[in-house]
């Protein structure tokens, strides 16, 4: 399959989940083992929109599947990595994504809590207060969805309470098949 405009959004988007890259340009992929299911269902995810991709395999109590090295992969390296660290505070990358990319990003750095009467939906970023501002109002401007920023252990992430978590949860739910390890993050509220 060839190398599109697709397959790039596609690694992009896994970068910005849960992705790692490495030196050498390849993106690793890690969960735990109770989510393998995930793990086996998002490699096809990205192996129908042209990424190359290896096995699963199993390490401890993860697994892991790593995207082949391309040239894209490292040039996101030098844009996303600060000092070692990666940063979700560009909007000219984030405008690349679809509802679909978005909804692959909240299944891996997502989830819902449930506290007596509301809900809150959040999106671990584990980033700067600047970042996660500059994806506040991609998201608000993009989908009408406003979160808000909640500090945790000296990181940043985001969150909203109910009303704006089933406008998010509306926009993306219909953009995933329901992955039995997952299911949960996609629920009615």
């Amino acid at each position: 399959m060839k190398f599109t405009k697709e397959s790039r959004n596609a690694i992009l988007c896994a970068i910005l989940g849960n992705g790692v890259i490495d030196n050498e340009g390849r993106v690793i992929l890690r969960y735990s083992v109770l989510k393998s299911d995930y793990a086996e269902w998002k490699r096809k995810w990205l192996m129908k929109r042209g990424v190359k991709c290896s096995e699963i395999e199993v390490s401890g109590n993860s697994v892991i599947f790593h995207i082949k090295p391309t040239k894209w992969a490292k040039l996101l390296k030098r844009i996303i990595y600060n000092h070692c660290r990666k940063t979700v505070g560009h909007p000219k990358l984030w405008s690349r994504l679809s509802k679909e990319h978005l909804a692959q990003i909240y299944l891996d750095k997502g989830s819902i809590t449930n506290y007596k009467t509301r809900y809150t939906l959040s999106l671990n970023t584990n980033s700067s207060k600047e970042d996660n501002q500059v994806l506040i109002e991609y998201l608000n401007g993009r989908y009408g969805v406003s979160f808000y920023q909640m500090k945790w252990n000296g990181k940043y992430y985001l969150q909203c309470g109910t009303k704006e978590a089933r406008k998010f949860l509306n926009l993306i739910r219909n953009k995933v098949e329901d992955v039995p390890s997952i299911s949960h993050k996609l629920r009615n509220i």
